[in-house]
């Protein structure tokens, strides 16, 4: 990310304070002053809330898409919180998945900018095939920007059941998805994977 210009040494920091909690390692999330100066993200994209200091982790509640995918339609880089509740869960690592600000700057998605790592295999809940989120898709016309394939790998490994997740009519005939085309339906909550509260991926669901 320093490379490409994204962050700069001054732009990337941990606050001593959370350190000394053990809310965050320093390899499981930057916060940067700089990216919100640019406007890559804003304060109310963003935030550790009071809760990740007083329990060290975030609750289900905690976690949620901002008003900013309902107003666009998509998701943006600031839209998606990433937190140590779901690593309990064995849903995601704190470092399973980066979001830097090229993202944001060029409209789209690149392996680079965002992608599932290591950790997540490891525990079953994903295998690295299981989601993507790169531009490599959308140009072989697999994904749009708002799109998102959860493939049968997750299926096979009993994360979701047929019904749980599918999709819908309109994505088969148009070749992609809007945010509107996938959601995360009641049997998910069911098993605890997700709770509807944890992560919305639709503006439906909102």
């Amino acid at each position: 990310m320093q490379e490409r210009g994204s962050l700069s040494l001054r732009d990337m920091y941990l606050c001593s304070g959370m350190q000394k909690r053990g809310s965050l390692s320093l390899r499981d999330m930057y916060l940067c002053t700089g990216m919100q100066e640019r406007g890559s993200l804003s304060p109310a994209n963003m935030y550790l809330c009071s809760g990740i200091q007083e329990r060290g982790s975030l609750s289900p509640a905690d976690m949620y898409l901002c008003r900013g995918m309902k107003e666009r339609g998509s998701l943006s880089l600031g839209d998606i919180y990433l937190c140590t509740g779901m690593e309990e869960k064995g849903s995601l690592s704190l470092d399973g998945m980066y979001l830097c600000t090229g993202m944001q700057e060029r409209g789209s998605l690149c392996p680079a900018d965002m992608y599932l790592c290591r950790g997540m295999q490891e525990r079953v809940s994903l295998s690295l095939g299981d989601i993507y989120l790169c531009t490599g898709m959308q140009e072989k016309g697999s994904l749009s920007l708002d799109g998102m394939y959860l493939c049968t790998g997750m299926q096979e490994k009993g994360s979701l059941s047929p019904a749980d997740m599918y999709l819908c009519s309109g994505m088969q005939e148009r070749g992609s998805l809007s945010p509107a085309d996938m959601y995360l339906c009641r049997g998910m909550q069911e098993r605890g994977c997700l709770s509807l509260d944890s992560m919305y991926l639709c503006t439906g669901m909102q």
